[in-house]
């Protein structure tokens, strides 16, 4: 089955993360916080269908930031940044997803 990686990285303080694929549920973390010395939260691994699919992160310990979506392919890694005030969704290729 195909995976996709999302890899966290700056600006999470003992947040909540929610990941959606296609509107539902796939993983939820908590407390997330983003290690200084290496600018990594962390990351989170689950199973995507083929094709492609709409991704979604959301950090609901510090609404109202709107969730972040972009629309991918399976066999992805994003990076998911809060450190600009809002959620930044970036895939390999340098696209950017953002609401």
């Amino acid at each position: 089955m195909p995976r996709l990686t999302l890899l966290l990285v700056d600006g999470f303080v003992e947040d909540e993360v929610v990941v959606t694929i296609d509107g539902r549920e796939v993983a939820r973390r908590k407390p997330v916080t983003t290690m200084l010395l290496t600018g990594s939260a962390g990351s989170i691994r689950v199973d995507a269908p083929s094709g492609k699919f709409t991704v979604g992160v959301s950090v609901p310990s510090r609404l109202p930031l709107p969730e972040a979506a972009l629309e991918t392919r399976a066999d992805a890694t994003l990076l998911a940044d809060l450190s600009e005030g809002g959620i930044r969704l970036i895939e390999g290729t340098g696209r950017e997803g953002v609401l």
